[in-house]
């Protein structure tokens, strides 16, 4: 699809056979837990955008950019801490209209030291097992890892800014 076309069109060719793997690692341990995911990357300093999704939710991912720190996915970014079960509707209304997904996890996936981004799965029944969490955070770990010891198969995150504090006004 059109997300497809356009990590290929931003990533080199030699890499493709890492990125293929990203893929296919995505694709087949989410389909065991029996739902659908996207991997989102830090865009900027204030919004995500999605680096790889799921074939039945590409048409919807490349719509997505949750800000930083609304959401879901755009939480889990700001905190690095994974978000166990939440409404997919908090995320995009359309998840639970159009595709009928009724329950969400996201975990944050790191490149060595640093967020590269977020692994958010959804799920068509309210209810799951906390095992199918745990494995989606392994599955954040093992991306992590392949991002990092690979080549550079996606665009590197850029480094997050937090909002930065003004100092107090000097009282003379």
């Amino acid at each position: 699809g059109r997300l497809t076309t356009l990590i290929r069109a931003v990533q080199p060719l030699p890499h493709a056979a890492v990125r293929s793997e990203i893929e296919e690692l995505i694709d087949t341990r989410v389909a065991a837990l029996g739902a659908d995911a996207c991997l989102f990357r830090i865009a900027g300093s204030d919004v995500l955008a999605p680096a790889y999704a799921t074939p039945r939710l590409r048409a919807t991912a490349v719509r997505l950019r949750p800000p930083i720190g609304s959401g879901v996915s755009g939480w889990v970014a700001a905190n690095r801490s994974a978000i166990r079960s939440a409404d997919p509707a908090l995320e995009a209304p359309e998840l639970t209209e159009a595709l009928a997904m009724r329950s969400c996890a996201s975990v944050p996936v790191f490149m060595r030291a640093d967020l590269f981004g977020v692994l958010t799965a959804y799920w068509p029944a309210s209810r799951r097992m906390d095992g199918d969490v745990d494995a989606l955070g392994l599955l954040a770990q093992e991306i992590g890892l392949l991002i990092s010891r690979g080549p550079s198969i996606l665009p590197p995150p850029l480094p997050f800014e937090p909002a930065k504090t003004l100092p107090l006004p000097a009282i003379y």
